[in-house]
């Protein structure tokens, strides 16, 4: 585990990971963030749940952006008795999810995903004519978005990183939000497209052909003299690693730990060095 510890630390759930290895540890994540195919089946969420509730932690479940195939998915995979006393939190990364989520389990937590805080914590709105959250350098969602949020029940919000956190706490503070942080990997970008070897879960795939996936035990790492950090591909998703804080930084609400991205692996065929 890195240094940089939230008032509450999260991991994710990684299939054959000894109990030792959970120490420390107050909440498990299943699912993706960036490709709705590794979302799990219903045998796992309920193994996965029962494994949590043994050992003391909660379960979150994680979602990515998702196509109305993968809305339909979700949609059977929470509707049922099983998953309702399993899932604690759901982290959305996609509007429609969240109106699934809202109907299928109206007692969980839910949480605003990175790729959607990401995408309005760039100034687009700014740039469309409101200007409100320019008015100090922490302001950097627009308050229609936060009004927005907070109107739907949601209660935290997920970042990239420390220092995107950092600029917004001030405002999260003042709407009685939480932020979470991803540490020590911070994404770069994702796109449908999945070059793992043996397997292609882009957007051109047959509705009907299964996804291999592959990408659960496979990395490719990219490195260049030109490149100021080395790039891990993992699935559909690209990240760099950050060096943890200097000096004494004010804990965010949560740490999600995603050291697990560089455990030992197959390398995928043809990646670059």
């Amino acid at each position: 585990m890195t240094r940089l510890r939230g008032e509450e630390n999260a991991t994710f759930h990684v299939a054959q990971r000894p109990a030792a290895e959970l120490q420390g540890f107050d909440r498990v994540y299943l699912g993706d963030e960036f490709c709705e195919r590794r979302l799990p089946g219903r045998r796992q969420l309920q193994r996965a749940a029962a494994r949590c509730r043994e050992q003391g932690r909660d379960l979150v479940l994680a979602t990515a952006y998702l196509t109305g195939r993968g809305i339909a998915a979700l949609n059977r995979l929470l509707c049922g008795p099983a998953p309702r006393g399993g899932v604690d939190e759901v982290v959305v990364n996609d509007w429609g999810a969240l109106e699934v989520v809202r109907e299928a389990l109206p007692g969980a937590r839910l949480t605003l995903g990175r790729l959607l805080v990401s995408h309005y914590q760039t100034g687009t709105a700014a740039r469309a004519g409101d200007r409100s959250h320019t008015r100090s350098p922490g302001h950097l969602f627009p308050e229609a978005f936060l009004k927005l949020v907070c109107g739907l029940g949601i209660t935290r919000l997920e970042f990239n990183d420390l220092g995107h956190y950092q600029l917004t706490r001030q405002q999260l503070i003042a709407r009685g939000l939480e932020g979470h942080v991803y540490h020590p990997y911070t994404y770069t970008n994702t796109t449908r497209y999945c070059g793992a070897p043996g397997g292609y879960a882009g957007y051109l795939q047959a509705p009907d052909e299964p996804c291999k996936p592959v990408c659960e035990d496979t990395l490719a790492l990219m490195e260049h003299s030109r490149m100021a950090r080395s790039v891990l591909v993992a699935g559909n998703a690209n990240f760099v690693r950050r060096d943890d804080p200097r000096g004494e930084v004010r804990p965010p609400a949560r740490v999600v730990h995603n050291d697990h991205l560089a455990q030992p692996r197959r390398r995928a065929a043809g990646g670059a060095r």
